[in-house]
């Protein structure tokens, strides 16, 4: 009998069972662990959003690659509750408004620009995102 798995949000898993009476994903599938279920017994797939049973999965081992790009999202967050962060600061705002922050960043960018060219190179790479 193979070792019980003490499965983790964050682990990585490929669906091996269930499909079509427990669940809709495809068999293969990898996913990631999001949340455990209110129930205490399922797991939650993160792109799917469907209880997974523990014996549909298979935990798939996460390599060093695996890891580099799990901290470059979470310090792409960071950076992101960072600048929502200083712009309440700076605008003494005690609730965030995602349009209000867009404006803040573009008005920084055009009072931080030379020229009419460089201003409408630095809100167009804005707009992109």
């Amino acid at each position: 009998m193979a070792a019980k798995i003490k499965w983790k949000i964050g682990d990585k898993a490929k669906v091996v069972g269930g499909y079509g009476n427990y669940h809709s994903i495809p068999l293969g599938t990898i996913i990631t662990i999001k949340v455990k279920s209110n129930d205490g017994q399922n797991w939650v797939a993160d792109e799917w959003n469907q209880n997974l049973m523990p014996n549909h999965m298979q935990h798939v081992s996460q390599t060093k690659a695996d890891f580099e790009e799990i901290l470059k999202g979470l310090k792409a967050e960071v950076d992101d509750i960072e600048s929502k962060l200083q712009w309440m600061t700076e605008t003494g705002s005690e609730t965030f408004d995602e349009d209000e922050l867009k404006c803040w960043k573009a008005l920084k960018v055009v009072n931080g620009a030379k020229s009419d060219f460089e201003k409408a190179k630095a809100l167009a790479a804005l707009l992109r995102g």
